[in-house]
């Protein structure tokens, strides 16, 4: 990978960490303050007249190592009761958990929770810790995690080459659950 390639990410990085810093500035989303900081950075109206939606994928990880503390929490706040949940990943409140354990929804919705986990703040680790206990009532009589067949999508699973054997789909469920698990546990 190029230099410049990694230059324009932080770039990119940076302008966005302004933008929420900013639409976060009074503990609480303010949307107008928003609009208008990425008018002023950006220098142009949303595309299209309508402004992107920074709860996706893309920004979401852009900024998970740059905000302080205060404003990682009330970030984490607005994502986790957003009726929408996180473009790309997870189209419904992340504070409400999935009804079925062993279905695609639940393997979107852990999608939605990995990403979060990668911010470091303790006090964004502590609103996730309703997903930790979750996980934990979901395991198998072995202490193991199967998420069941349905979860196959090609992108996230299956890990092993084939989930022909039950073993392999547990084992495959068993290492990204504990990973998150791991993930999400509050450095002291």
């Amino acid at each position: 990978m190029s230099t410049k390639l990694f230059g324009n990410a932080s770039n990119i990085a940076k302008k966005w960490t302004e933008i929420i810093c900013c639409a976060f500035e009074k503990g609480v989303y303010d949307h107008n303050v928003y609009s208008d900081t990425y008018k002023k950075i950006y220098g142009l109206p949303p595309k299209g007249g309508r402004l992107l939606d920074f709860s996706n994928f893309y920004q979401i990880s852009l900024v998970s190592d740059n905000l302080e503390d205060k404003t990682a929490s009330a970030l984490m706040d607005y994502i986790l009761h957003k009726k929408t949940g996180i473009y790309y990943i997870y189209d419904r409140q992340l504070s409400i958990l999935p009804e079925v354990f062993k279905s695609k929804e639940a393997s979107k919705y852990i999608a939605a929770i990995e990403l979060l986990s990668e911010y470091k703040n303790p006090g964004c680790k502590e609103k996730l810790m309703f997903v930790v206990e979750w996980l934990n009532t979901q395991k198998e009589g072995e202490g193991y995690w199967d998420m069941g067949t349905t979860v196959k999508d090609g992108v996230r699973f299956p890990l092993s080459n084939s989930w022909r054997k039950k073993e392999l789909r547990v084992k495959d469920c068993t290492y990204r659950i504990s990973r998150l698990m791991k993930n999400l546990v509050i450095d002291k």
